[in-house]
């Protein structure tokens, strides 16, 4: 299976956000992981860094993969969105 693309999804509320990571191969097979929630402050982004980094214990192992860039997708919901973009 090669890779095509790895994404992690994000949606936006004032006091938190949640993700979830998700692939695509070759031949359109995707998978997503469980969905994660995090506060959306300082501390929520970092705990978020921690997660992708362990991702690869979760049922999303491809998103270790290191010759394929990962997308952040976010929807611009008023400026809850802001900060995280910024520390991203």
């Amino acid at each position: 299976m090669t890779l095509i693309k790895k994404v992690i999804g994000v949606d936006i509320s004032k006091d938190s956000f949640t993700v979830r990571f998700g692939t695509l191969d070759q031949d359109l097979q995707q998978k997503t992981s469980k969905p994660f929630t995090f506060k959306n402050n300082p501390a929520g982004f970092n705990q978020l860094l921690k997660t992708i980094s362990k991702v690869h214990y979760f049922n999303c192992e491809d998103l270790s993969s290191k010759d394929i860039s990962v997308w952040f997708i976010m929807e611009a919901t008023g400026v809850y969105y802001e900060n995280l973009a910024y520390f991203l």
